[in-house]
């Protein structure tokens, strides 16, 4: 049996006309590297859940957050 994972799609969120929306940067593999520089966020997939239809709604860690910064030197 396979370990149920939780799992971070690299996407991208922008402000949509009745609230934020999400996409894919592209293929999700873990060596391509141009789908994380074009993200903003991560979305969370639920642990168990294999399909997640167009529309649904998502969890995402939002990666350009200013609020959540912290600065050099800290």
């Amino acid at each position: 049996m396979k370990p149920r994972l939780q799992h971070f799609l690299r996407g991208v969120v922008t402000d949509g006309a009745e609230g934020p929306e999400a996409r894919l940067t592209g293929p999700q593999g873990s060596g391509i590297l141009t789908s994380m520089t074009l993200a903003n966020a991560l979305l969370i997939i639920p642990e168990g859940q294999f399909q997640t239809p167009m529309g649904a709604t998502l969890r995402a860690l939002i990666l350009d957050d200013p609020v959540h910064v912290i600065e050099p030197g800290f």
